[in-house]
């Protein structure tokens, strides 16, 4: 219907295009979702210019689609330039600022880089913290990926309760069926496996 009324160059085009494949993505249709994420990218591009939030935010929905699928070659570049061009945009204490700092840390923590992750996810949370209510479940989603920096550096005391927070923290916000509350309870049993609890983690492989 917009391509009909608005023409196939247009920013709510490119809204709904990137709205599309966020969806796919949520349910795993990378192939799906992959190439709808790059027209919405360059469709922005042209329309709006090489600096522009929407234009940050396709960088980021693209990276999150390649970390998604374990690509975390692909995915690093875009959150970074993402992350640059929200920082240029939107300074340094936007909420939106964090999104991009929390897909780094992840992918860090996963390439063996935990303690550059470290900095990012706590950078993440300080700033989700001054910006969004404490139940939010960006926070929590940060005290997962911070937890799991944590762990990554076997310092499995501190990185306990974090992961135990993020994980109930998106349960209650998001429920058992999202891919943010299954990522955050197996950083969980990741963790306590890890660290030689297997009675711990077998609390968590059955939810």
């Amino acid at each position: 219907m917009r391509r009909k009324l608005l023409g196939d160059d247009h920013p709510y085009v490119a809204q709904s295009l990137n709205n599309l494949a966020i969806l796919f993505n949520a349910n795993g249709d990378y192939e799906a979702a992959e190439p709808l994420f790059r027209e919405s990218l360059t469709m922005r591009r042209n329309l709006l210019g090489e600096n522009h939030p929407d234009v940050a935010e396709s960088l980021n929905d693209l990276a999150l689609l390649f970390k998604d699928k374990g690509d975390y070659e692909a995915a690093e570049p875009l959150f970074r330039e993402s992350l640059a061009m929200r920082r240029k945009l939107l300074g340094e204490n936007h909420p939106d600022v964090a999104v991009p700092l929390m897909g780094l840390a992840d992918i860090l923590a996963f390439k063996g880089h935990a303690v550059e992750g470290e900095s990012l996810a706590a950078q993440a949370l300080a700033i989700l913290r001054k910006a969004l209510p404490s139940n939010h479940f960006r926070i929590a989603e940060a005290e997962s990926i911070l937890g799991n920096c944590l762990a990554g550096q076997h310092r499995f005391k501190e990185a306990e309760p974090r992961l135990l927070r993020g994980y109930e923290g998106l349960l209650a916000a998001k429920g058992t069926r999202s891919p943010k509350t299954i990522k955050a309870r197996q950083r969980l049993i990741d963790l306590y496996e890890t660290w030689d609890k297997p009675v711990r983690a077998a609390r968590y492989r059955d939810p």
